[in-house]
């Protein structure tokens, strides 16, 4: 009987093959050696192949998978000074762009680490989704540092008072709440001038616009006709997130179209402390100050700053100068850092103007010491502001995208915006004024919104109104005898032409122009304090209340 392989015989070949596994064993160890001595070269080819299109090389591969698992391993990820979580990856694209294939010969295939190519920027505003935080901000973080902002343009305006000519006023007023319109109505009246501009921004989702220009006189059996006056739907946005930001600069950009000097951005609890002519004689011999309360994120000690120098512009080679208090580099001086809750805030927010509601990610940390590093200054104020034209056709030009995207990813956005990008314009011409408006915070209240002004601050106000242009919050019931008397004085004002012409005299010393080098963080590895929940919040709460 011939032998069978199944069967006694099969002994016959064992031997033969254990001396090809030998062999077998001996080469790939042999392979491995050779391969380890050609290993740097060959992670470059695989990223060289990779981004042309083709597979990448076993060396590379096998050094790629363990670094994927070793991140995998500690659950976290760093992408660009953002630290993440780890979490489930979405399939890749096949057209999102080249990856590298972690994978070997005889293995299921296993992870893929994109490539991907760099995020739009929509023209319509900021848009960032969750998954697309530690991209957006590595991406903005990096142009933003590398190229800085534009550059102020070298034309500037005179004062008008020098040519005989008074300034011509925008006024942006965001309303939501019907409650309020009585005093909406008050302050339009009070204001109102032919040859001046109105916007009412009216949020959709609370408010008919129908409704408003009843209110204002527009419509109804005692209309007026006043082409000057628009009353305009804007979508929803909430206080604190950049969707509320893109509403107030789409409605400048739209005032943009008529001629103005200076824009007023006034909410429905604001309330004038002068005249209108009182008004327009401070704004004119101002010509060239926005009226924006500057709270710098740090601050270094010494004198108070009066000097607006340039400082170097942004990036890695950014350089302190010294000291002019002590001698010594500012860089080993601790900076007094403010105590706004909003700086605690570090988690990275996503949003898309209407599309979704903002949503703050934990896992995603924003980079400030990162930017404050480089030379970056953050700082915040409220955003009821009076902005030169100028300021807002540089606010609202195309080169601030990567700026907006970048500020639009922290939390109060909002509150943050103005006084940032007036700190970060390469050579800014421009000044800021110290009037503003009078707001109170009762001492050791845990609401988000300021006092309501009563005739228990008339005396205080009415002895600071050459600082001040406007007062928040006020209504018509607890604040009846306070807007009784300041009516009283602003009505009075109006008939005395001698106190303009006392104004023009003294407008000069209104003027601040901060010292940006005192407003640098020389200390890029502060963590945020925890600071007690709620600190003051962003005045422009109250509008909700």
């Amino acid at each position: 009987m011939a032998p069978s392989f199944w069967g006694a015989p099969r002994l016959q070949v064992v031997a033969p093959v254990r001396v090809l596994v030998l062999l077998l064993a001996s080469t790939v160890a042999s392979a491995a050696i050779r391969g380890a001595a050609d290993c740097v070269g060959d992670v470059a080819a695989a990223l060289a192949d990779a981004t042309a299109g083709g597979g990448a090389t076993p060396c590379a591969s096998l050094i790629q998978r363990q670094a994927s698992v070793q991140r995998h391993a500690s659950g976290q990820e760093a992408q660009g000074g953002v630290k993440l979580r780890a979490a489930p990856s979405p399939a890749p694209s096949p057209a999102a762009g080249p990856t590298l294939l972690l994978q070997r010969r005889h293995m299921r295939p296993t992870t893929e680490v994109k490539m991907p190519p760099k995020l739009a920027l929509p023209s319509g505003g900021v848009c960032v989704h969750a998954e697309e935080l530690p991209q957006a901000l590595r991406e903005s973080t990096e142009e933003v540092l590398s190229k800085g902002l534009p550059e102020w343009p070298k034309k500037a305006p005179g004062n008008l008072s020098a040519g005989g000519r008074s300034a011509k006023l925008a006024f942006l007023v965001q309303l939501s709440v019907e409650d309020r319109l009585p005093l909406v109505r008050r302050v339009f009246d009070r204001l109102y001038s032919h040859g001046d501009v109105f916007l009412y921004l009216v949020d959709s989702t609370k408010l008919a616009s129908s409704t408003v220009r009843v209110a204002l006189g527009l419509e109804g059996p005692k209309s007026r006709n006043l082409p000057n006056v628009r009353v305009q739907e804007s979508p929803h946005a909430g206080y604190y997130y950049w969707p509320r930001v893109q509403v107030v600069l789409d409605g400048m950009t739209s005032l943009l179209e008529d001629d103005w000097d200076f824009v007023i951005h006034l909410s429905e609890t604001d309330y004038p402390v002068h005249s209108i002519g009182w008004l327009r004689n401070s704004l004119s011999n101002q010509r060239q100050s926005s009226f924006i309360q500057i709270q710098p994120r740090c601050t270094l000690p010494g004198p108070p700053p009066v000097l607006w120098e340039d400082v170097a512009p942004l990036g890695a080679n950014a350089q302190l100068r010294p000291s002019e208090t002590n001698g010594d580099h500012e860089d080993a001086i601790q900076p007094e850092l403010s105590s706004w809750y909003w700086w605690t805030v570090l988690s990275g927010v996503a949003s898309c103007g209407s599309a979704f509601e903002p949503f703050e990610d934990d896992a995603v940390y924003y980079p400030m010491a990162h930017l404050e590093e480089h030379g970056f200054i953050f700082a915040h104020a409220t955003e009821w502001v009076i902005l030169t034209r100028e300021l807002v056709t540089y606010a609202t030009s195309p080169g601030l995208a990567h700026f907006k995207r970048l500020i639009g990813m922290h939390a109060a956005a909002d509150e943050i915006f103005w006084p940032t990008l007036v700190l970060n314009i390469p050579n800014f011409t421009q000044k800021i004024s110290r009037q503003g408006w009078f707001v109170t915070w009762s001492p050791g209240a845990t609401d988000h919104s300021p006092e309501t002004l009563t005739d228990r601050r008339t005396i205080e106000i009415m002895e600071k109104r050459d600082e001040l242009l406007f007062m928040r919050k006020v209504n018509e019931v607890d604040s009846a005898s306070l807007l009784a008397e300041v009516d009283r004085a602003s009505y009075a004002e109006a008939a005395n032409s001698a106190s303009l012409a006392a104004l023009q005299k003294t407008f000069t010393s209104l003027e601040l122009r901060y010292d940006k080098h005192r407003m640098r963080c020389s200390d890029p590895g502060w963590q945020a304090s925890s600071a007690p929940f709620p600190a003051p919040a962003p005045p422009a709460y109250s509008a909700l209340r």
